[in-house]
């Protein structure tokens, strides 16, 4: 056998060697759906919470305010194509926390035969009572940031899983003629 034959068959097989680690094909996702997503969910649990309070139905209310825990992060959902636990959901969390400590600070704040008092008039004020106002607004506020910040950053979300679904490797042999130096080796490529 020659070396020409032994380079021939060698490049054959090497070109059937040649592994290559290509993205599945996947859809380009949009932009547009994943904020339209994000803000549909907080627009539509507020609406639901909103008939639960009008028609006095109080677990109308209570899915729609939890509903807002979640469906801020659909336009993430839609982007990575998975459940995943946003920035946002994170401060929503928190802040759902926050929200229930101000409450029950608040309620032991106030003066009423419930709590113990045997008397109440309206000048008295528990400072828990303050405090728990100031949970509750610093609360609502994190809870709020945490909503618009799904609906900002849905749209890098799904830049980011587009990139992420256009990257693709290519491994193959490298044969090199030995008047060439006779190197030989792998090539690597990609495309980013």
């Amino acid at each position: 056998m020659n070396k020409a034959s032994i380079i021939a068959s060698a490049s054959i097989l090497g070109a059937a060697l040649t592994a290559n680690a290509q993205p599945k094909e996947q859809p380009r996702k949009s932009k547009t759906i994943a904020v339209v997503l994000a803000a549909g969910g907080i627009v539509a649990p507020l609406a639901f919470a909103a008939t639960g309070i009008a028609t006095d139905l109080s677990t109308m209310t209570a899915i729609g305010g939890s509903l807002l825990l979640f469906t801020p992060s659909l336009g993430h959902f839609y982007a990575k194509g998975d459940l995943d636990v946003t920035t946002g959901m994170k401060l929503r969390g928190v802040s759902t926390v926050a929200i229930m400590t101000g409450l029950l600070l608040y309620s032991q704040g106030i003066c009423s035969p419930i709590q113990g008092y045997t008397s109440c008039d309206d000048s008295y004020t528990s400072p828990m009572t303050y405090a728990g106002l100031g949970i509750i607004s610093v609360g609502a506020a994190t809870f709020l940031t945490g909503a618009i910040w799904d609906v900002a950053t849905a749209g890098d979300a799904v830049d980011h899983a587009n990139q992420r679904n256009n990257i693709a490797f290519s491994v193959a042999p490298m044969l090199a003629p030995p008047s060439s130096g006779g190197i030989n080796g792998l090539a690597l490529a990609g495309s980013f």
